[in-house]
C-alpha cells in the first residue's frame, strides 16, 4: 500500500534458459526491451530500471550487444498522483523483447498485471534503488565497424526513396533500356485522343 503522492517499487523478474540471453533495455543493437505501463488514472510518473548488463561482441549482429542470461530482475519506480483516489488500483504492464541463442533470435511480448492499494493512512516510504541499478540510456557512438543509431523514419524514408529514384534515372542508360525511349515516347505521344 502507498499514499497519494507516494513512490514504489515494482520487481519484474525473469528466467532465461540456459544457452539463451535477453537484450538490455539500451542495447545498441538487435530489439532492446521495453516495458511499458498503460495509461492509469492513479499513476503520475512511470520509470523503468535495469540491472548492469554484460557488454560483448554477438555475431548474430556483427555488433556489440548488452546481454542478461540466467535469472534477471527489472525494476519499475511509480508515482502516484496526488489525488488519486483510496483503493485497488490495476496496474496493467506490457513488454516487448528479443532473445537469442548462438543459431537463432526470438522476438516476444509479455503483459501482466498488478494490483496497488492506495491508502491514504499508509507512511510515506522513500523508495531505495539498488546498487548496480539505472535508467536505460539511448545507446552510445558505436566504434567503426559497428552500425550507426538508426534514423527516424522520416530519414529512413526520404533516403529509400533518394537511392531508388537515383537507381531507376541509373536504369534507363543500361543498353537493354536506353534505346526502348524514343519507342515508348513515340507510343504515348501518337496515339489518338478519344
Amino acid at each position: 500500500a502507498a499514499p497519494p503522492g507516494g513512490k514504489v517499487l515494482v520487481r519484474m523478474a525473469g528466467h532465461i534458459d540456459e544457452g539463451w540471453h535477453l537484450y538490455s533495455m539500451s542495447t545498441p543493437a538487435a530489439i532492446p526491451t521495453s516495458i511499458k505501463l498503460a495509461p492509469n488514472p492513479a499513476i503520475a510518473a512511470f520509470r523503468a530500471l535495469q540491472p548492469a548488463p554484460k557488454r560483448a561482441f554477438d555475431a548474430n549482429f556483427n555488433s556489440d550487444t548488452e546481454t542478461y542470461e540466467g535469472d534477471v530482475t527489472f525494476l519499475l519506480e511509480l508515482e502516484l498522483k496526488k489525488d488519486a483516489p483510496a483503493g485497488a488500483v490495476e496496474l496493467n504492464f506490457s513488454a516487448r523483447y528479443q532473445t537469442c541463442n548462438p543459431k537463432m533470435c526470438v522476438p516476444s511480448k509479455w503483459t501482466g498485471a498488478a494490483t496497488l492499494t492506495v491508502d491514504p493512512s499508509a507512511a510515506a516510504v522513500a523508495v531505495a534503488i539498488p546498487a548496480g541499478y539505472a535508467e536505460p540510456r539511448a545507446p552510445a557512438a558505436t566504434a567503426p565497424g559497428t552500425p550507426a543509431t538508426p534514423a527516424t523514419p522520416a530519414e529512413g524514408l526520404f533516403g529509400f526513396l533518394a537511392v531508388a529514384f537515383g537507381f531507376g534515372l541509373a536504369s534507363i542508360f543500361t543498353p537493354c533500356v536506353f534505346p526502348m525511349i524514343p519507342i515508348t515516347m513515340s507510343y504515348f505521344l501518337n496515339r489518338p485522343s478519344g
